[in-house]
């Protein structure tokens, strides 16, 4: 998408046709998988609390050891650590956060990870049978280490995402979706996106048990392991940039080939293009991502994520998503426009209505070039009862907009019509003028 400017005889036409105005927002230059490597460049720090009795005579050694170990580990992975009384973990609101009686004298010490949502979970490992130096670096290495996450630093650059599947309790339903997204994959790779980027190597693909203890805080900060979470279903979720969870989880029956190649594609838009902030922001386990990574990063791209254009630009349209014009809360696969094409033979005129819909609908119905797909030929019907909707009216002219102000069409039209008598006027006065 490019943008130009709108010249004021696009403003008395759209003032003519009852068009309010709107709040303009500029088309973003980056993609979506783009916006992942911009925008975690400086991501919102992980605390990891090691809780002890003020007076135990543990504490002075401990803050010693929590030191060490943080300096060794934590310098590049978005989290900080050190000692915390009991008494300040309480007026933290740590007790709130974890399960009744956890900060009891008798409990401690006990290594707390709250994320930047402030949720928390007790670091496993680390508590009074166990309390050691060793015992400190263990637990500060499993925040920010694990299996899966040494193998998807390796390709979360190089890949166009990573797909991390959890495996349920059906066997057989682990292998369907692990097929449905291996089609997805060959589906997507090769291909080239809208904003030109061809998907030369193709998402990477990595299974994990929700049972397995060395991944419960990976899984944990990409919100796949609370309490309340259904383990015996399979899931699938994208994971771009910093290993950051961008767009939906899919669970059982939602995971199918058509669904995670329309997620791949969605990646590869304009960060312009929808209004749903899972597509836009995510949780980001902790992770080591030093300079090499970064350096990485910018080859891949072919510009330096920590631009601060480039950052402010991603800022910007998260700002727009989460402000009081967006349309924040919708998710994506309920996003839907339509275009109605204004007869001009001088004006490039169109009007987008965009529908927040059903959770049930399709992924909007561009594809890969920009044709519609078989599979959502339906969704690529103009869905005319949203035109009687004001609010979600807004003026297209080569860029990406916000939704418009309630104002009455009536109005608007008398003084779009005002307007437009007034400038024939004075284009008639200038003429004459100049004639003179």
């Amino acid at each position: 998408m490019t943008y130009r400017s709108m010249t004021p005889t696009f403003w008395l036409v759209a003032l003519a046709f009852g068009v309010p105005p709107v709040t303009y927002v500029h088309a973003c230059p980056y993609s979506i998988r783009d916006s992942a490597f911009i925008g975690s460049q400086d991501p919102p720090s992980y605390n990891l609390y090691f809780v002890v009795d003020r007076n135990a005579p543990i504490r002075e050694e401990l803050t010693e050891w929590v030191e060490l170990a943080a300096d060794a580990w934590l310098g590049d992975a978005a989290t900080k650590a050190r000692v915390m009384d009991r008494v300040d973990a309480r007026s933290h609101r740590l007790e709130e956060l974890l399960p009744a009686r956890s900060l009891d004298p008798a409990r401690l010490p006990i290594a707390v990870l709250v994320s930047p949502q402030e949720d928390a979970t007790i670091v496993p490992g680390f508590g009074p049978g166990n309390v050691s130096q060793d015992a400190v670096m263990d637990a500060v290495v499993s925040v920010v280490e694990s299996p899966a996450r040494i193998d998807l630093r390796e390709h979360l650059v190089e890949s166009w995402c990573a797909v991390l599947i959890v495996e349920g309790k059906d066997l057989a339903e682990n292998a369907r979706a692990e097929k449905a997204i291996r089609a997805a994959i060959q589906r997507i790779t090769g291909t080239t996106t809208e904003m030109g980027k061809v998907v030369t190597t193709g998402p990477y693909l990595y299974t994990v048990s929700p049972d397995d203890a060395k991944e419960h805080l990976f899984l944990w900060s990409l919100g796949l392991a609370e309490p309340d979470a259904d383990t015996t279903t399979v899931r699938a979720t994208m994971l771009v940039g910093r290993s950051e969870r961008r767009g939906p989880i899919f669970a059982g029956a939602e995971i199918t080939a058509d669904s995670l190649y329309d997620a791949f594609v969605m990646l590869g838009r304009s960060c312009s293009c929808t209004t749903a902030e899972m597509w836009l922001t995510g949780p980001i386990p902790p992770l080591d991502w030093g300079p090499e990574m970064q350096d990485a990063v910018s080859d891949e791209l072919g510009f330096d994520p920590r631009d601060p254009e480039a950052v402010r630009s991603i800022r910007n349209v998260v700002a727009g998503i989460r402000g009081p014009t967006g349309f924040g809360g919708s998710t994506a696969f309920g996003y839907h426009e339509t275009y109605i094409e204004m007869p001009s033979a001088s004006l490039d005129l169109s009007i987008r209505v965009t529908d927040v819909g059903s959770t049930a609908d399709a992924l909007p119905t561009e594809t890969i070039g920009g044709t519609a797909s078989a599979d959502n030929t339906e969704s690529a019907e103009p869905d005319t009862a949203s035109l009687t909707a004001p609010p979600l009216v807004s003026v297209v002219y080569g860029a990406e907009v916000t939704q418009t102000s309630n104002w009455s069409r009536p109005f608007i039209a008398m003084i779009g019509a005002a307007l437009v008598a007034v400038a024939a006027i004075t284009l008639v006065i200038v003429r004459r003028t100049r004639a003179v």
